[in-house]
């Protein structure tokens, strides 16, 4: 008989995390955005940081269950996390625009929405 193997409960939840964040970093690439090299650790908890010529994009990428429940996905203290890690950037690359985004994956047709520069 076969042994049943168990993961943790998280496990599930960090799989769907990493495949968004794969499906979110092809829906930039293919924009023409380049991911970027994080010059903190300040910004280790940000999802993607990505690069397109003088603009430098924050990215919080969310897996949803459908495209409405998509715009609840970011809670008001990541808006505020992403809001000094973007003005922490803003210092760093002053001749840099810098913005944040919000990406939502869910297993639906278009199953990526970007909304760029939320504030």
């Amino acid at each position: 008989m076969g042994m049943k193997l168990r993961h943790p409960p998280h496990a599930h939840n960090h799989l769907k995390g990493k495949i968004a964040e794969a499906a979110a970093l092809t829906a930039y690439i293919l924009r023409g955005y380049l991911p970027a090299r994080r010059p903190t650790r300040a910004l280790a908890q940000t999802d993607l940081l990505l690069q397109r010529n003088q603009t430098l994009v924050l990215v919080e990428v969310k897996y949803r269950p459908s495209e409405s429940a998509a715009h609840l996905a970011l809670s008001p203290g990541q808006h505020q996390r992403l809001t000094r890690e973007a003005n922490a950037l803003q210092k760093l690359y002053p001749r840099h625009h810098i913005r944040f985004d919000l990406c939502t994956v869910f297993p639906q047709w278009p199953f990526v929405r970007i909304v760029a520069n939320i504030t």
